[in-house]
């Protein structure tokens, strides 16, 4: 092959070989008078091939030298070569035992980067082996020829045809399985796999991956993601997946994955673009112990975290915007690369924002401002790319949108929240809430009194959405 070198190891042997010892003679006296013996080295290609032809059979050092004879192979004309070739190969397919030897030391150099054979020989390895016997040498025997032509992806292809990781089917073969050529037959496991590949072709690609490297699983990751339309619940891919590839898992690949493997991820899972929602809502919620904040903000952000996260699952995408507070405290807890720092300014520092891709909806929330309400937005392309895909974007910015809805966090929000959420078709993580139920008679009252209060001279509600100080 071209990019191997043939070595052939040279035959433990004396440097001349006593003719009588071998029967029939190999040409005995070269010239009349001439009691010279001859060596192994002196017989050509020819004249083994000759005698292969007319006996049928040679002994093992006279293979070995056949093997080796790449540069005499060369020579042949090309009808000469594919007579010998076939010939060579009708033979060795005859013996399992010499065949059997033959795929052995062709491995050896494979898994020691050479060529053992004649390059002319492995390259004219028939593809009609009818003649073998047993299964299993079949299979290695396709296996050698395979790998000995580079021919990876087939290697490939036949493991995932048999059901069997690639190391193990190496082994059951009875080669070895230290060969650096393995990792470029691993590391076409996805590429052999078809489009919407199902549960057992999924688990054969995890099985090929115990044994090889973090980067060449990311790798391969990234064909498979292409090619994957669906990943069935509780199956051990989607195991796996949750485990090694979402945001939040112990070992994850999410941050090394490309833009479009992630959002993939994204279609399968409702993930965002950094660690999971619930986990930073969790941590947000602990900063509400900082000594800065008036106790009713930490109350809210108490709150409103908690709230929020009992919807998770309902999340096509999120971003938050933090305020220098609340970045300082987390950045040494959390991987903040993909949320939005918002500059310290009296607008920016009043709450900590955060905006929610549901359904047909955009959500703007504020988690700790007690005059604050929640914006709802008809989701359009425009206000989605201004949200979603602005490098910079703060309070400031915010304040100049005008919500469809809005929303207070007065007297019992959360449970007229989940009543007006239900209207837009948004339930909450498994349909369940701890807010899910109808006010009684003097809660409804006491709701009345404080909107009445609150909106009675208000022409334009929507100025409770802004993040501004109050008129």
């Amino acid at each position: 092959m071209s990019h191997k070198s043939p070595w052939f190891p040279t035959p433990a042997l004396p440097e001349r070989l006593a003719i009588q010892n071998v029967t029939p003679p190999l040409g005995g006296i070269r010239n009349e008078g001439d009691k010279k013996l001859n060596t192994f080295s002196d017989k050509t290609l020819f004249e083994l091939l000759e005698r292969l032809k007319l006996q049928g059979e040679l002994r093992d050092i006279e293979w070995m030298i056949i093997f080796t004879r790449d540069e005499e192979f060369k020579a042949m004309s090309a009808n000469d070569l594919l007579n010998a070739t076939k010939l060579i190969w009708t033979h060795l397919l005859k013996s399992g035992r010499l065949l059997n030897r033959t795929l052995n030391r062709l491995m050896q150099g494979q898994d020691r980067g050479y060529l053992s054979m004649a390059s002319s020989l492995v390259g004219s390895m028939p593809s009609n082996v009818s003649q073998i016997g047993s299964i299993k040498d079949k299979q290695r025997f396709a296996w050698v020829k395979a790998v000995t032509t580079d021919d990876y992806l087939t290697c490939a292809r036949i493991c995932m045809n048999r059901g069997c990781s690639i190391h193990d089917f190496v082994e059951l073969l009875g080669f070895s399985v230290t060969g650096e050529y393995l990792n470029k037959v691993v590391n076409l496991a996805a590429n052999v796999l078809p489009t919407s590949p199902d549960e057992k072709q999924l688990k054969w690609w995890l099985a090929c991956q115990r044994k090889m490297s973090r980067d060449m699983t990311l790798e391969q990751l990234e064909v498979l993601l292409v090619k994957t339309t669906y990943v069935e619940s509780g199956t051990q891919f989607d195991n796996w997946l949750n485990e090694h590839c979402l945001p939040d898992s112990i070992d994850t690949y999410w941050y090394s994955l490309s833009t479009d493997s992630q959002k993939k991820l994204k279609s399968f899972y409702n993930v965002i673009d950094y660690q999971s929602v619930d986990f930073l809502f969790k941590k947000l919620s602990e900063t509400s112990i900082d000594p800065s904040l008036h106790p009713t903000p930490a109350k809210n952000l108490r709150m409103r975290t908690e709230f929020w996260a009992s919807y998770s699952e309902s999340f096509h995408r999120v971003r938050f915007l933090l305020t220098q507070r609340s970045f300082n405290l987390l950045k040494t807890t959390c991987d903040l690369e993909r949320v939005t720092l918002m500059p310290s300014s009296v607008v920016n520092d009043v709450s900590e924002i955060c905006i929610f891709d549901i359904e047909n909806y955009l959500l703007i929330e504020r988690f700790r401002g007690s005059d604050i309400d929640l914006g709802v937005f008809h989701k359009t392309e425009q206000l989605e790319s201004f949200l979603f895909n602005s490098e910079t974007l703060d309070a400031h910015d915010i304040d100049k949108l005008k919500p469809n809805w809005i929303h207070d966090h007065r007297d019992y929000w959360q449970w007229r929240l989940v009543s007006f959420l239900k209207q837009l078709n948004i339930t909450s993580n498994n349909g369940k809430s701890r807010w899910a139920r109808t006010l009684r008679i003097e809660e409804k009252e006491q709701v009345n009194m404080m909107l009445q209060r609150r909106y009675g001279n208000t022409l334009d509600k929507r100025k409770y959405f802004k993040t501004s100080v109050r008129n």
